[in-house]
């Protein structure tokens, strides 16, 4: 990669462990056409270990990090962000009617945003500064807001890969429960068939939505209180506005 300036994926799962390439570990196996069949071949030259639980994904997406910061391609903590924020994921509550991401669906999320840096990132060595582009690209998605509580920079940045989460063609819905539906806290009638989450499943206020108002009159619209954001709850608006102020026409 820092040879070639370019993105190239490379999978937790090859990035294997020092005692398990000694071992030979377990080779790859590959789908080959040899004299016009399909033949399921052992790669000589790729050790793969296993990343079907978290603490193995995460070690391997330690051996991952330590590499690119070898590289001089992204910083450790960098890297350590991003695998942060994936597995956040898997413990944030999910909009209504939806379950939390898997651990496929998150080493999907990766190998996607990968995919996309490699279209999008014009450079990825370490600049004469000292700086990471790569790792600014990839972290770009995840920045949270200033602690002024832009709600339109908010939206920006988290919004892309929030999406990653709930496409999975209609995966991780939840079942056995009536319609499919959530079973959230009892909410007023006026903010039935609202949104009371952010594209990134973070709660909104309710207060702030409902004619009653929040009582905390310190926090401004766009801006976070105890009890969520103050976006809109109606659905696909989400701007610093109530739903009573929405509905009002304003």
């Amino acid at each position: 990669m820092f040879d070639t300036n370019t993105v190239k994926y490379i999978e937790p799962g090859a990035c294997i462990s020092r005692p398990f390439e000694i071992a030979g570990g377990s080779k790859n196996k590959e789908l080959t056409l040899e004299k016009g069949a399909l033949v399921v071949k052992s790669s000589d030259d790729k050790l793969v270990q296993a990343t079907d639980t978290e603490i193995k994904v995460h070690y391997a997406m330690v051996r991952r990090a330590l590499s690119l910061q070898f590289a001089q391609l992204m910083s450790f903590d960098q890297h350590n962000q991003w695998e942060t924020f994936l597995f956040e994921s898997m413990r944030r509550e999910p909009p209504p009617g939806y379950g939390r991401p898997t651990l496929s669906q998150i080493l999907q999320c990766d190998r996607a945003a990968w995919m996309r840096l490699g279209t999008a990132a014009t450079e990825v060595r370490l600049r004469p500064n000292g700086t990471y582009p790569l790792g600014e690209a990839l972290l770009a998605p995840t920045l949270k807001p200033a602690s002024s509580g832009s709600a339109s920079s908010w939206r920006q940045s988290s919004q892309p890969y929030a999406q990653m989460f709930q496409s999975s063609k209609g995966k991780g819905k939840s079942k056995g429960r009536k319609g499919g539906r959530g079973g959230g806290p009892p909410v007023r009638n006026e903010l039935r068939g609202k949104w009371h989450k952010t594209g990134s499943g973070e709660p909104l206020c309710f207060g702030f939505n409902c004619s009653t108002g929040c009582p905390d009159k310190s926090v401004q619209p766009g801006q976070r209180c105890a009890k969520g954001w103050r976006l809109g709850a109606e659905p696909k608006c989400q701007k610093p506005h109530s739903l009573q102020q929405h509905l009002g026409g304003s």
